[in-house]
């Protein structure tokens, strides 16, 4: 679906590619959602690592030509295209990233199984629209064990990510 076809939801999507407050439940984004989704059903129920990698590919997760990510299924997204990942970056199982704004996790980056990459800001309004806002992921840490990634604005730069 292009944005021509649907300027509202071109609208909501710059919106969420901006970590502006936006409508997810508008058309383009549901449609691309689900694309997403039913792509890393692919990838979760695929062995064979080159198939593996055209998905990943399928998904538009960047990374570097010269370094493919390792990335063990199950592996949850919700749109791909926010995913930047650099060289050798090793993505254990079970894991999930709500790419609604960009993540980039930089060079070497080790995720143990389990991890959750997500920053939501849920604002529920009168009529059970659910309006989100993010604030994008970079250069997360360099190793993240088991549990769910939370950044706070309390947080100073100078300190690691909280991991829970």
């Amino acid at each position: 679906m292009e944005g021509t076809e649907d300027p509202e939801g071109q609208r909501q999507k710059e919106l969420m590619l901006r970590g502006e407050s936006y409508d997810a439940s508008c058309k383009l984004l549901v449609l691309e959602r689900e694309k997403a989704h039913d792509t890393c059903f692919d990838f979760n129920n695929t062995r064979n690592e080159k198939d593996r990698l055209r998905i990943i590919r399928e998904l538009k997760i960047t990374f570097p030509e010269d370094s493919e990510p390792w990335i063990v299924p199950p592996f949850y997204c919700d749109y791909g295209y926010n995913i930047h990942l650099g060289k050798d970056v090793f993505i254990n199982f079970n894991c999930v990233f709500l790419d609604v704004v960009k993540i980039s996790l930089g060079d070497n980056c080790l995720m143990g199984p389990g991890v959750q990459v997500r920053y939501i800001c849920q604002i529920t309004l009168r009529f059970a629209k659910v309006f989100l806002f993010f604030f994008p992921l970079s250069n997360v840490v360099r190793c993240i064990q088991r549990g769910i990634l939370w950044t706070t604005s309390s947080v100073p730069r100078s300190s690691k990510m909280p991991v829970r």
